[in-house]
């Protein structure tokens, strides 16, 4: 079953790109942290280890320019979760 805008996943990781520093966690995403209390990774190990059985949301805070190398990323490295769905969200704090 796929997770849904009225009802949350199994499984939600919040994964923060590696030459992101922490200030970008604590300033841009701190809302969205209150809100869905993410499991916080730095690559994708271990959301790869989640059983098909179970729902999963990954989403990625990520310079601009690394986008599209993420959701590659994404699409070879979970390939059994899709549909991928993009969602760009640019904080000024």
């Amino acid at each position: 079953m796929q997770a849904t805008p009225d009802r949350f996943p199994d499984y939600h990781f919040l994964l923060v790109a590696p030459n992101l520093g922490a200030e970008w966690l604590f300033d841009a995403a701190r809302q969205y942290w209150e809100r869905y209390l993410p499991t916080v990774v730095s690559d994708l190990e271990l959301p790869r280890l989640i059983p098909a059985n179970f729902t999963m949301i990954v989403t990625v805070m990520a310079r601009r320019d690394t986008a599209a190398q993420w959701g590659v990323a994404l699409a070879q490295g979970i390939p059994r979760r899709c549909p991928i769905w993009w969602s760009t969200t640019i904080s000024r704090i």
